[in-house]
């Protein structure tokens, strides 16, 4: 199998997972890991006809070990898979180590029936592979139009990277706010546990007001961010557009999706 049909298969597979994860999510109650709160494996089921054919109908895969290779697979996403696995899937489970395959409860098919699907089958071989090349074929058009876009915006924004630089910057700065005010959370919840009964309520108010301005402060941060960036992507569409200039001017700059 190519490169672009493995990569094609991760990327399904890993959204089931992500899907998984996310509904797994929603169901545990705020700031509690419950122990049975959510689904720690995956199932491939396969075609029906498997069973039969070679005794096994689905493959149960731990999410740990699925999370491990998918961000082995997905070098950009390995960070944030990898944060999951070992927020959620951390290994403490017996689940979160053993494969199962199995053929489950399927009906059998006769001899006849098997015949009939693998005539079938060898019959569509042909188109199948025709649109596995054309499928291929696309993907890597696609990719060698994305990269050749990719490389003459990155071209056209070294003319700006002062302003790149400026604006990385300001997003470091902002993402360290984030965490500050994340670990003030962190804190706030520890420490309230210890206020004194008569004097929890003003405390805690006091506490809240403070987070609630740094929040403000960082959503007001955030979106200045944004509004820099998006005008500065302006600036260099429409410099492309007269042309783009005659020699940049070094640096790089790559343009991000938001302050974080």
């Amino acid at each position: 199998m190519s490169n672009v049909a493995e990569s094609a298969i991760v990327d399904d597979e890993l959204m089931q997972v992500l899907a998984a994860i996310e509904h797994a999510l929603d169901d545990k109650e705020e700031g509690e890991h419950e122990e049975e709160g959510y689904e720690r494996r995956v199932c491939v089921h396969f075609p029906d006809d498997c069973p039969s054919i070679f005794g096994v109908g689905y493959l149960e895969i731990p999410i740990r070990d699925f999370l491990t290779w998918a961000a082995k697979e997905n070098v950009g996403d390995s960070r944030v898979l990898l944060n999951i696995r070992d927020e959620y899937y951390y290994g403490d489970h017996e689940e979160d180590y053993y494969y199962q395959l199995d053929s489950g409860p399927v009906r059998l098919l006769s001899r006849e029936e098997l015949a009939v699907k693998r005539l079938a089958h060898e019959r569509g071989r042909a188109e199948r592979e025709a649109e596995r090349q054309r499928f291929e074929s696309e993907m890597q058009d696609d990719l060698a139009r994305d990269e050749a876009r990719r490389a003459a915006w990155a071209i056209e924004m070294l003319s700006f990277s002062q302003e790149g630089a400026e604006l990385e910057e300001a997003r470091e700065a902002s993402r360290q706010l984030n965490n500050h005010i994340d670990d003030e959370w962190d804190r706030f919840v520890l420490e309230r546990e210890t206020w004194p009964t008569e004097l929890k309520n003003e405390m805690e108010k006091r506490e809240r007001s403070r987070l609630a301005k740094l929040e403000e402060e960082w959503l007001e941060e955030s979106q200045r961010i944004t509004d820099e960036e998006s005008n500065l992507i302006q600036k260099a569409k429409a410099r492309a557009e007269q042309g783009g200039s005659s020699k940049p001017k070094g640096g790089d700059f790559k343009p991000a999706s938001g302050p974080h």
